[in-house]
């Protein structure tokens, strides 16, 4: 029998050390394992003391990072976050340098694979993907400029509505923050997250309601979330996929929407005020 190869010891030290079942085959004397996953001639060397040592410092550790990540879905489940993160790690092993990058996928893995959780907490992917949001918006790949166009910081910094060059903001093109991140959620989860950080008690059915949130980093290097209409979203994504888009174009995006233009209007200038006063718009 040929000797093993390194890649031969990798892959098994990473199997018994990551995979419980087969762990346990292995701690059990279990002579079937798999050859074509273990070589045969390495069973006899490997020591059983330094695969249970290792194997629980890789367990503490992916809990450690899922409990930091998602603390709140830790309050929810209890006692069951421990068994669904191994689980998880199993199902859905990393596959990315970051160590962070191992927690991305959880919000999936719940959607698809805890069935019996979602029954009694169906908020639970959407509150994963709410929490996620924040590590993503945080380690976005991006710097920020806050910096403004000379055009667009007069047109709203004047002292009254008669005195807004009107032409001149709408031929102007908005710049979005490129961490901000929106999310249309089944239920009302900014709430759902209050009460959790807050140690208040979750309704005992949680009833569907239809939220929108805004997230992004700014200029203190927090992630921030805003809660918005579902046409907020929709005009800040035509921002994001069109970056060319001018506040006239957008206006018009609005007022389709709206009869009364007027008032459509002035709420788009105001939340363009509040977004450039936020850092959402640059």
């Amino acid at each position: 029998m040929d000797a093993p190869s390194l890649h031969d010891i990798e892959q098994a030290m990473t199997l018994l050390w990551t995979r419980r079942e087969k762990r346990e085959q292995f701690l059990a004397g279990d002579s079937e394992i798999d050859s074509s996953l273990i070589h045969p001639s390495l069973l006899k060397h490997i020591d059983h003391r330094g695969v249970k040592l290792y194997a629980s410092l890789i367990e503490l550790g992916r809990l450690d990072l899922m409990s930091s990540i998602y603390p709140l879905c830790k309050k929810v489940l209890g006692k069951h976050f421990s068994a669904l993160v191994h689980e998880y790690m199993e199902t859905m092993p990393p596959d990315h340098f970051n160590l962070n990058q191992a927690a991305r996928k959880f919000p999936q893995f719940l959607a698809n694979h805890a069935e019996a959780h979602l029954k009694r907490h169906p908020f639970l992917a959407e509150l994963a993907d709410y929490e996620w949001i924040e590590l993503a918006v945080m380690e976005a790949d991006v710097l920020l400029d806050p910096s403004s166009d000379v055009c667009d910081q007069s047109v709203l910094q004047s002292n009254s509505s008669e005195e807004l060059d009107l032409k001149a903001f709408a031929a102007s093109v908005p710049r979005l923050n490129p961490t901000v991140v929106m999310r249309a959620y089944k239920y009302p989860i900014s709430e759902i997250a209050h009460l959790l950080e807050e140690g208040e008690k979750l309704p005992r059915r949680q009833k569907a309601q239809a939220s929108w949130i805004l997230a992004y980093r700014a200029v203190d290097h927090n992630c921030h979330y805003l809660d918005v209409s579902e046409l907020t979203v929709e005009i800040v994504e035509a921002m994001a996929s069109k970056s060319d888009s001018s506040y006239g174009e957008l206006i018009a995006l609005a007022c389709r929407q709206s009869s009364n233009i007027e008032e459509t209007v002035a709420d788009f200038l105001s939340m363009v005020e509040e977004f450039k006063s936020l850092g959402v718009i640059l």
